[in-house]
C-alpha cells in the first residue's frame, strides 16, 4: 500500500535494479479509504498520501488515472455480508459485479486533479477506464481531458 511510507521505502530499497519506479493507481489508492464521499475529498486524500511518502514520491514514474468513490457501497456490502452465508454457485456473477462496483474506473471531473499530476510530474499518464461502449469511452476521455485542461 502506498499509505505506509516505510513499507514503500522497504519495497523500493529491496528491488535490486537500477531503473526502478512505481505506478500509482489513483482508483486503487482511493479505495483504501472508505470514508471518502466526494471527488474533492478523494483528490485531497491522493495529494496528502503522496506528500506523506516524502522522498519516496520521486519513485512514482507513472499514474493510472481513474476515479473510484465506492466507500459507501463497500461499507454497505460489509454490513450485508456479515449477516448471510454466501452460495458459491451464485457468487461468481456477484463477485464480478462487486469488483466493478468497488473499482469504478471513472474519469475525474475536477481540475483540482492537476495538483496531483503537477506534484508527481509522471513520465507516464494512463487513463484507466472501464466502459461498455466506444461512445462511453470517448465521453470519458473528453471528461478527463477537460479536467486536465488538455
Amino acid at each position: 500500500k502506498m499509505t505506509d511510507p516505510e513499507l514503500v521505502r522497504y519495497f523500493i530499497e529491496n528491488i535490486e535494479y537500477e531503473h526502478k519506479g512505481l505506478m500509482l493507481d489513483t482508483g486503487h489508492l482511493l479505495n483504501t479509504n472508505l470514508d471518502i464521499n466526494t471527488e474533492e475529498e478523494g483528490i485531497d486524500y491522493l495529494i496528502e498520501t503522496v506528500k506523506n511518502l516524502g522522498d519516496m514520491k520521486d519513485y512514482i514514474k507513472g499514474i493510472h488515472l481513474s476515479k473510484s468513490l465506492s466507500g459507501k457501497y463497500v461499507k454497505n456490502q460489509i454490513e450485508k455480508y456479515k449477516k448471510i452465508e454466501i452460495d458459491s454457485n451464485k457468487a461468481n456473477n456477484e463477485i464480478i459485479y462487486h469488483i466493478l462496483k468497488i473499482d469504478e474506473h471513472k474519469p475525474f471531473t475536477s481540475n483540482k486533479i492537476n495538483n496531483l499530476i503537477e506534484m508527481i510530474n509522471p513520465k507516464f499518464l494512463v487513463y484507466e477506464f472501464i466502459t461498455t461502449s466506444l461512445e462511453e469511452l470517448s465521453d470519458f476521455i473528453k471528461i478527463q481531458d477537460k479536467a486536465l485542461d488538455l
